[in-house]
């Protein structure tokens, strides 16, 4: 995404907010330019001194909508808490989901992420990248947790299948929330996880299991 000013900024922002407000009104009526400088509380001739054309401006909302909102940064939260705390494998997920949680079931970060998935389409370059920047991050988490070569990935996964099937559990939790926020906790989703780790990951090169304490050495 080009760097847009303050002022183009705003009037994307206000765009994307009317949109995860509304999404039904906006595909019934359509995105309304009288309606964004509304909310900007700017000018029509500020909005086209900023965009060029309707289509323009559609193209950086679009954009917005595909900067992910999910925690990138797990890689040093999980190397930070297995190295100063000696915590196992199991705690030390079960915290990590604890924390990015509230950001995972967001509503708004949720819808932001639907409506990208309308409206980017299935070749979209953003929401491709996203995806990128996703798995990449539980890879990372992995590195830390079983750092420096305490698991490996049992057939017929690999690195990259095993971050896609993390990122579909998450989205799927993420999904669930939506309609049924009573069924989806940390705790479960926390289960989840670690299920699937028992399942995929082969961690008898360090004879422990996934309770054990210390999941990597200090």
């Amino acid at each position: 995404m080009n760097e847009l000013d303050a002022t183009a900024t705003h009037f994307v922002e206000a765009a994307v907010t009317l949109l995860v407000a509304d999404p039904r009104r906006i595909l019934d009526r359509g995105m309304r330019i009288e309606d964004v400088v509304h909310a900007s509380d700017s000018s029509t001739a500020t909005f086209f001194r900023k965009f060029s054309t309707k289509a323009d401006f559609l193209d950086k909302v679009v954009e917005q909508l595909a900067r992910t909102s999910l925690p990138t940064d797990v890689h040093e939260t999980v190397r930070s808490q297995v190295t100063n705390g000696g915590a196992s494998i199991r705690s030390t997920v079960t915290a990590l989901v604890a924390q990015y949680f509230p950001a995972i079931v967001d509503r708004k970060s949720i819808t932001e992420s639907l409506l990208d998935h309308v409206f980017g389409g299935p070749s979209s370059p953003t929401l491709f990248s996203e995806y990128r920047v996703r798995d990449e991050a539980v890879l990372g988490a992995f590195e830390a947790l079983f750092d420096p070569d305490g698991g490996a990935f049992r057939r017929p996964f690999t690195a990259r299948t095993f971050a896609v099937t993390v990122n579909a559990i998450i989205d799927g939790f993420r999904l669930r929330s939506q309609a049924d926020a009573a069924s989806v906790s940390a705790e479960v989703m926390s289960d989840a996880v670690l299920a699937f780790l028992g399942a995929v990951v082969d961690t008898s090169g360090r004879h422990q299991h996934l309770d054990d304490v210390g999941a990597v050495d200090s």
